[in-house]
Formats: structure tokens, sequence, C-alpha cells
């Protein structure tokens, strides 16, 4: 933003500040959708809806902006609208809120724009959170920050906060095919949270198991000498467990 942009919004805000009424509702972190003059007013709308506000075709305040006060108003939205600003807004509450333009919002009932502020700042969203909104410089949040919940198909890849909130990842576990190992974290039904990578047995090792054609233990690598087997039937058909290897018949004393 240019510094004559800047002064110019500067000048605009002290106008706004210095006739401003006392307005009783206040709402931050919003981009404006739209906004439409006719000759009853400036209506205008927002991604998102301010509290205490009704909605008559996706508009929810108006003012007038044929007095000095409504004239600055309206310059600051242009310029909030045409720059992609977030603004701050102060707002007198509407005579039904929460209705439509079908069951009670009109033009007698909106809630009416007192004060215009540009460049909220957004927030930053906790542990175990996420923006539903948009996230902009310095990963501030422009809308409401909630909970990071996984999928009943995912597992959290981190801790979990007290309000159920993953602050991590949430990744949806895959099988390993034979021959492969999972790289990361083993859970129930033996699907992998993290990576699966080849199981190849290193020099010094042995596989017990098969071995794929791609040349991968599918079982487990052990290092020659090592003890695989605690009683006859943790070893194969006929054999037997000898100095805590497995071992032929004919060798087993």
């Amino acid at each position: 933003m240019s510094n004559i942009l800047k002064f110019f919004i500067l000048v605009i805000l002290s106008t706004i500040l210095a006739h401003r009424a006392f307005a009783e509702e206040y709402a931050n972190n919003l981009m404006l959708a739209r906004i439409r003059i006719n000759t009853a007013g400036v209506y205008v709308g927002m991604t998102r809806q301010p509290g205490n506000t009704c909605s008559m075709w996706g508009e929810f305040l108006k003012f007038d902006h044929t007095t000095s006060h409504g004239k600055s108003l309206l310059a600051m939205l242009v310029v909030a609208k045409t720059s992609e600003e977030i603004i701050e807004i102060w707002y007198t509450p509407s005579a039904n809120p929460n209705t439509n333009e079908t069951n009670g919002c009109d033009n007698t009932s909106m809630a009416v724009l007192t004060g215009v502020a540009i460049g909220s700042p957004g927030v930053s969203c906790g542990i175990g959170q996420v923006c539903n909104g948009i996230v902009i410089q310095d990963n501030k949040c422009i809308g409401a920050c909630a909970p990071r919940i996984c999928q009943i198909e995912q597992a959290c890849i981190g801790i979990v906060t007290s309000e159920g909130g993953c602050a991590g990842s949430c990744v949806t576990p895959i099988e390993c095919k034979a021959g492969e190992a999972c790289t990361g974290e083993s859970i129930t039904g033996g699907k992998c949270v993290g990576i699966c990578t080849p199981r190849i047995c290193q020099s010094g090792q042995r596989c017990i198991g098969t071995i794929t054609p791609q040349g991968w233990c599918n079982g487990k690598c052990v290092n020659r000498g090592q003890s695989i087997c605690t009683r006859d039937s943790d070893c194969l058909v006929n054999q037997k467990c000898c100095g805590g290897d497995c071992m032929g018949v004919s060798i087993c004393p």
C-alpha cells in the first residue's frame, strides 16, 4: 500500500472516529463481499456474517451515504474492497437478528454501520487448531479458529489436545505390501502411519521369512546367529529350538 493511500485512509479514519456515535456491536477479521448503493442508502455484505445482524440477500449492514460521515464510510469501504483489505467494523445491531429477507430482515430492521477500520491483524490459531477462513501473512487467520479433528479413518501424528484437536497432522493409515516395512508407527490392524519402504536385510543379517522377487524380506531381518526362538513351537515344521536358533532335527542333540 503506497504512502499516499495510507495518508488518505488515515484522514478518512480520523473523520469517521470523530463523528461515530456509540456503537453497541464490534466485529473484526472481515472481508467485504459486496457493496450496493441505491437511493435508500448503501448496503454491505461480508464473507462472514457479523453477530446480531440479519441478512437481506447476503447484505448485513446499511448506512446513509449522503452525510459527510456516510461519505467517509463509503470511501473507506471502496478502498478496502479494491485493495482486498481486512476490516474491523462498529455497528448498531439489527432489530431482527439471525433472520433473512423471507422472515423479518428488511430495510428498517438491518444493522446500521457506524465505523470502519482497515487492516485488522488477524488472529493466531492455538495448538491443535486450524483456520476456518483465510490464512494471511505470518500465518494469521482471518476467520474462526477451530480444533483440528481427524476423520474416523485417520490418525493424529502428534498430541491430542483437551478439546480433541490434533496438534500435528491427520494422516490416513496405509497397509504395507509384502516385503515392505513401516517407517513410522504401526497401529491396530497392522496399518502404517508413515511411509512403507522395502525391507532389505543388511550385511550380516538374514531374512526370517520369504524373499520377494525384488529381493525384499517378507518377514524379519535378524543378525546371523541371533536367537529367533525360545521354544520348539517358535520354529518351523520339523525343526527344534537349539541354542536359541531354529535348527534341523538332525542337528539338535
